[in-house]
Protein backbone atom coordinates (compact mmCIF):
# COMPACT_ATOMS: atom_id res chain seq x y z
CA UNK A 1 0.00 0.00 0.00
CA UNK A 2 2.94 2.62 0.07
CA UNK A 3 3.55 4.38 -3.32
CA UNK A 4 7.05 4.48 -4.35
CA UNK A 5 8.68 7.69 -5.91
CA UNK A 6 11.80 7.33 -8.04
CA UNK A 7 14.26 10.13 -8.28
CA UNK A 8 15.65 9.05 -11.47
CA UNK A 9 18.95 11.25 -12.09
CA UNK A 10 21.10 9.06 -13.68
CA UNK A 11 20.51 5.64 -15.47
CA UNK A 12 22.44 3.37 -13.56
CA UNK A 13 22.23 -0.29 -13.51
CA UNK A 14 19.94 -1.15 -10.79
CA UNK A 15 17.30 1.62 -12.26
CA UNK A 16 15.48 -1.22 -14.54
CA UNK A 17 14.70 -3.46 -11.95
CA UNK A 18 13.53 -0.33 -9.55
CA UNK A 19 11.37 0.65 -12.40
CA UNK A 20 9.14 -2.33 -11.43
CA UNK A 21 8.90 -1.43 -8.09
CA UNK A 22 7.89 2.83 -9.44
CA UNK A 23 4.34 4.65 -8.84
CA UNK A 24 6.14 7.59 -9.91
CA UNK A 25 9.09 7.68 -11.89
CA UNK A 26 10.10 11.82 -11.23
CA UNK A 27 13.06 12.09 -13.71
CA UNK A 28 15.42 14.83 -14.18
CA UNK A 29 15.70 16.59 -17.02
CA UNK A 30 19.01 14.57 -18.14
CA UNK A 31 17.71 10.93 -17.12
CA UNK A 32 17.49 8.73 -19.94
CA UNK A 33 17.73 5.12 -20.10
CA UNK A 34 20.71 3.97 -22.10
CA UNK A 35 20.81 6.06 -25.28
CA UNK A 36 17.25 6.90 -25.74
CA UNK A 37 16.64 10.35 -26.07
CA UNK A 38 13.93 12.23 -22.97
CA UNK A 39 10.23 11.34 -24.73
CA UNK A 40 11.72 7.52 -25.46
CA UNK A 41 12.89 7.19 -22.28
CA UNK A 42 9.42 8.58 -21.00
CA UNK A 43 7.79 6.04 -23.44
CA UNK A 44 10.23 3.17 -22.20
CA UNK A 45 9.42 4.01 -18.76
CA UNK A 46 5.59 3.87 -18.79
CA UNK A 47 6.22 0.31 -20.87
CA UNK A 48 7.74 -1.36 -17.91
CA UNK A 49 5.03 -0.74 -15.98
CA UNK A 50 5.64 2.61 -14.23
CA UNK A 51 1.95 4.70 -14.18
CA UNK A 52 3.31 8.11 -14.16
CA UNK A 53 6.04 9.95 -15.45
CA UNK A 54 7.40 13.51 -14.33
CA UNK A 55 10.24 15.57 -15.83
CA UNK A 56 11.65 18.26 -14.05
CA UNK A 57 13.50 21.33 -16.51
CA UNK A 58 15.02 23.92 -14.25
CA UNK A 59 12.70 26.59 -14.17
CA UNK A 60 10.92 25.12 -17.30
CA UNK A 61 7.64 23.80 -17.30
CA UNK A 62 7.90 20.09 -15.58
CA UNK A 63 6.33 17.66 -17.87
CA UNK A 64 4.21 14.98 -16.75
CA UNK A 65 2.40 11.70 -18.48
CA UNK A 66 0.46 9.16 -16.80
CA UNK A 67 -0.34 5.84 -18.49
CA UNK A 68 -3.82 3.87 -17.90
CA UNK A 69 -6.07 1.66 -19.20
CA UNK A 70 -3.75 1.57 -22.79
CA UNK A 71 -3.52 5.44 -22.78
CA UNK A 72 -1.27 7.89 -22.00
CA UNK A 73 -2.23 11.66 -21.22
CA UNK A 74 0.22 14.00 -20.21
CA UNK A 75 0.25 18.09 -19.67
CA UNK A 76 2.91 20.34 -17.90
CA UNK A 77 2.99 23.06 -15.45
CA UNK A 78 5.16 25.87 -15.17
CA UNK A 79 7.03 26.63 -11.48
CA UNK A 80 6.76 29.92 -10.51
CA UNK A 81 9.18 32.97 -11.73
CA UNK A 82 11.81 33.52 -9.28
CA UNK A 83 15.24 34.98 -8.99
CA UNK A 84 17.63 32.03 -8.59
CA UNK A 85 19.40 32.94 -5.87
CA UNK A 86 21.11 29.29 -4.37
CA UNK A 87 20.08 26.15 -6.50
CA UNK A 88 21.84 23.53 -4.13
CA UNK A 89 19.29 21.13 -3.41
CA UNK A 90 16.27 22.38 -5.30
CA UNK A 91 15.92 18.89 -6.89
CA UNK A 92 16.06 17.23 -3.35
CA UNK A 93 13.19 20.16 -2.30
CA UNK A 94 11.46 19.49 -5.27
CA UNK A 95 11.18 15.42 -5.03
CA UNK A 96 10.71 15.91 -1.57
CA UNK A 97 7.52 17.50 -2.04
CA UNK A 98 6.18 15.41 -4.83
CA UNK A 99 6.68 12.47 -2.35
CA UNK A 100 4.85 14.08 0.12
CA UNK A 101 2.05 15.11 -2.21
CA UNK A 102 1.77 11.62 -3.45
CA UNK A 103 1.77 9.97 0.19
CA UNK A 104 -0.98 12.83 1.28
CA UNK A 105 -2.81 11.16 -1.78
CA UNK A 106 -2.64 7.88 -1.07
CA UNK A 107 -2.58 6.16 -4.42
CA UNK A 108 -1.03 6.07 -7.30
CA UNK A 109 -2.05 9.96 -9.26
CA UNK A 110 -4.19 10.52 -11.62
CA UNK A 111 -4.22 12.91 -14.62
CA UNK A 112 -6.43 15.45 -12.66
CA UNK A 113 -3.91 15.18 -9.35
CA UNK A 114 -0.48 15.88 -11.46
CA UNK A 115 -1.43 19.59 -11.72
CA UNK A 116 -1.81 20.06 -8.23
CA UNK A 117 1.16 17.86 -7.44
CA UNK A 118 3.54 19.31 -9.42
CA UNK A 119 2.56 23.26 -8.54
CA UNK A 120 3.29 22.33 -4.64
CA UNK A 121 6.23 20.69 -5.77
CA UNK A 122 7.66 23.86 -7.85
CA UNK A 123 6.39 26.08 -5.39
CA UNK A 124 8.36 24.65 -2.99
CA UNK A 125 11.57 24.37 -5.33
CA UNK A 126 10.65 27.98 -5.75
CA UNK A 127 11.11 28.46 -2.42
CA UNK A 128 14.30 26.77 -1.76
CA UNK A 129 16.48 28.68 -4.52
CA UNK A 130 15.40 31.97 -3.86
CA UNK A 131 17.01 32.10 -0.59
CA UNK A 132 20.64 31.68 0.38
CA UNK A 133 21.69 28.44 2.39
CA UNK A 134 21.00 25.43 2.62
CA UNK A 135 18.04 25.69 5.26
CA UNK A 136 17.51 29.39 5.37
CA UNK A 137 14.58 29.34 3.37
CA UNK A 138 12.72 26.38 5.41
CA UNK A 139 12.04 29.68 8.03
CA UNK A 140 10.05 31.81 5.88
CA UNK A 141 8.31 28.96 3.64
CA UNK A 142 4.49 28.27 3.20
CA UNK A 143 2.52 26.27 1.71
Amino acid sequence: GVRVVLDAGSDKPVVGELLALVDVCACAGSFTLGRAGARATERRVHDLGVPVVTRTDGAGPVRWSVSADGRTRGGQVRPPDVVARDTVGAGDAWHGALAVGVAELGRVPAAADLPGLLDFANRVAASRVGVVGARAWLAGWRA
